[in-house]
């Protein structure tokens, strides 16, 4: 096999397999039916739900502090400190 003969087959061959490939598993793929797709969504609802109950408990832990609030260097180590129990007055 010369050179140039491998190269053709590099560069004609590796797109046509990859293409086959790709087609192959297009057309394979599993579809999900109705009850499956019913499970999942009510899956990812159920993990939305604790996500946000887990954010509202964080916050209340957090002194209520409203997402995005912008706190200074100093406000944010007393509330890491308040978080942690770090200097806690007795």
């Amino acid at each position: 096999m010369s050179g140039n003969s491998l190269w053709l087959l590099v560069v004609a061959g590796g797109p046509l397999l990859l293409g086959i490939l790709i087609a192959y598993a297009l057309l394979t793929q599993r579809r999900r039916g109705p009850a499956e797709r019913r499970e999942s969504e009510r899956a990812t609802e159920r993990l939305y739900r604790k996500r946000r109950t887990d954010r509202q408990d964080r916050s209340s832990a957090a002194g209520n502090r409203q997402p995005g609030r912008f706190f200074g260097p100093q406000q944010h180590a007393e509330q890491v400190a308040r978080l942690i129990g770090i200097g806690q007055k007795v």
